[in-house]
């Protein structure tokens, strides 16, 4: 499994693995994904603004505590999506 530019590669099926959604790409996963709806809200509270794929880049730049609140949300669903694909292997 590997994080492309339109989504997870290398997956024999393209539904979503967190949720079961017939969509599996990056938006999806980050953004409107049931699974990780309430760790976004978590991140919305910390970061103070609502985090979309047009505010998660100056989110990010606007001090070095936002940028690792959102790489630990990112890692955090990466690092399950590819331990949900290895073990379905």
């Amino acid at each position: 499994l590997v994080l492309g530019v339109f989504g997870f590669v290398g997956a024999e099926n393209s539904h979503c693995l967190s949720c079961g959604d017939a969509i599996d790409d990056i938006k999806y996963t980050f953004f409107k994904c049931g699974r990780w709806a309430r760790k976004l809200a978590d991140l919305e509270v910390t970061v103070d603004q609502v985090v979309t794929p047009e505010t998660i880049i100056p989110i990010m730049l606007r001090n070095k505590g936002n940028w690792k609140e959102v790489e630990r949300y990112v890692t955090l669903i990466l690092g399950t999506k590819e331990e949900k694909e290895r073990l379905r292997r």
